[in-house]
């Protein structure tokens, strides 16, 4: 005979001091007042180690006063989500170059993604800025925008390259899958001197070159942990088209895959 439905009568998280118990709730595939379904807490529980955000999540049930319904206790612990690169080399090339580097998956514990890129040498510099909404209007549509410039020159310094740009992007969440529009645009300038004998091999030696590019990609994760996967795969395609106005024109596709398998 089919027994008695549970209904979920209450969610409580516990351990979360930084990150607020919106950010957790939006990753629930349920709700208070929903049918208890043992699939759709495992396939919550695997979203939120997805996010990178805590080291565990750990559910546990509670039977209640009320008939037929029942608790959901999460217990989170939180790790650092925001990293610190600094780094100094040398080459022929740029002879000694200083990098740093800022990223930060939960800014404010509010699930935003900040990131700040900076590389300085003699005959280089680059920086790039850029923060991620992944929510926006509590709806899985997620906003990016990103700034860089770079600056090169050659070994003698009589070649001089400088590009900078702006790019924009809207993705869609779809359960496991992610659909993600960016529109890119650039420009770039290389000067040389007069008294240069030295050519590039594509000829863009005192021209501005604007470039205006739109890129769609799709990717799936089904990894069940962001830092220790034990079951799962992971694939994007991305496409990117350039010459919607700007002086370049190509097509450019990319696909990755990546999968988890034990050795032992």
């Amino acid at each position: 005979n089919e027994g008695s439905k549970n209904y979920i009568n209450k969610i409580f998280i516990l351990g979360n001091s930084r990150t607020s118990d919106s950010i957790i709730r939006r990753e629930l595939t349920f709700l208070e007042g929903d049918p208890f379904n043992n699939a759709k807490i495992k396939e919550s529980i695997n979203a939120l180690k997805r996010l990178g955000f805590f080291k565990s999540v750990i559910y546990n049930i509670r039977k209640t006063d009320i008939t037929n319904a029942v608790d959901v206790i999460l217990n989170i612990e939180e790790t650092n989500t925001g990293s610190v690169s600094f780094g100094v080399g040398y080459s022929s090339l740029n002879n000694t170059s200083v990098t740093f580097g800022l990223n930060e998956k939960n800014f404010l514990g509010e699930g935003r993604r900040a990131r700040l890129e900076a590389s300085l040498s003699e005959k280089k510099t680059s920086y790039n800025i850029g923060i991620t909404e992944p929510y926006f209007m509590d709806k899985p549509i997620s906003l990016s925008s990103d700034i860089y410039n770079q600056e090169t020159e050659n070994s003698k310094g009589d070649i001089k390259s400088d590009k900078s740009g702006i790019s924009l992007g809207l993705g869609i969440k779809e359960d496991l899958k992610s659909h993600f529009l960016s529109y890119n645009f650039s420009q770039s300038q290389t000067t040389t001197s007069v008294t240069s004998t030295a050519l590039s091999e594509t000829g863009e030696e005192d021209q501005n070159i604007t470039t205006s590019s739109i890129t769609y990609s799709i990717s799936k994760n089904t990894l069940d942990n962001y830092f220790n996967p034990t079951s799962g795969h992971r694939w994007n395609l991305t496409n990117t088209l350039a010459g919607l106005g700007g002086d370049s024109s190509f097509i450019k596709s990319q696909a990755a895959y990546k999968i988890f398998h034990p050795l032992l």
